[in-house]
């Protein structure tokens, strides 16, 4: 199956025609095409919602997106936790949580799609096992906008496997390649995660949002 995920950017820009986030402008596309990933279901795409998770920030942010968000689910679906490329991931299951996530790729032909500079890194922790890696740069910010070419460039590749790291483009972009029988996955910030988790890195959004 492919995996698209949803966070509070994703339910933000849903619920709010005036709320961009840092790195993606919001448009009425953006918000339908995110609302279709969400309350279509497809038999070959888990979508994976947000873990139930109790912080400050999530209590102010659900209050917000709930309203517009509840009516697009539809009920008796199966979902996946969206937080398995976060550190809970890492501290929950350990390193059966990265061989979990290894076997997934390994000895496949992967492509993976990123922004240009961003700072995803195919850590050789998470993908050494791979048995090739094709790169296909996107935009720095706003990738959503550039998701024809994307997906242009991503057949040409002809790839086993997708790994997408690029916020909610990310979560539109997985359907659209499932649709058409290539297996994307939105693994967003999981090598930081994997980072903050086994080596003190930062939280993912406090970094940068590009290399220095």
């Amino acid at each position: 199956m492919s995996f698209a995920r949803f966070g509070d950017g994703e339910f933000l820009l849903i619920s709010d025609y005036e709320r961009h986030l840092r790195f993606q402008r919001n448009s009425p596309s953006l918000q339908d095409d995110l609302a279709e990933v969400l309350s279509v279901p497809s038999s070959n795409l888990l979508v994976g919602l947000p873990d139930r998770s109790q912080s400050l920030h999530w209590e102010r942010v659900w209050p917000r997106v709930w309203p517009r968000i509840e009516p697009l689910i539809p009920r008796g679906t199966t979902f996946g936790n969206a937080d398995v490329s976060r550190r809970f991931c890492f501290e929950l299951h350990g390193q059966d949580g990265v061989q979990a996530w290894r076997r997934i790729w390994n000895d496949r032909d992967v492509t993976l799609v990123y922004g240009a500079g961003s700072r995803f890194s195919a850590i050789s922790e998470l993908f050494d096992g791979v048995k090739s890696i094709q790169r296909i740069e996107s935009k720095p910010t706003n990738a959503y906008s550039d998701l024809d070419r994307l997906e242009t460039e991503i057949r040409k590749s002809d790839p086993d496997i997708v790994l997408i790291a690029l916020g909610p483009a990310a979560t539109v972009l997985s359907k659209r390649l499932s649709e058409s029988g290539i297996q994307a996955l939105d693994i967003g910030h999981l090598s930081s995660s994997y980072a903050e988790h086994f080596s003190g890195g930062p939280v993912p959004e406090d970094s940068p949002l590009a290399r220095q």
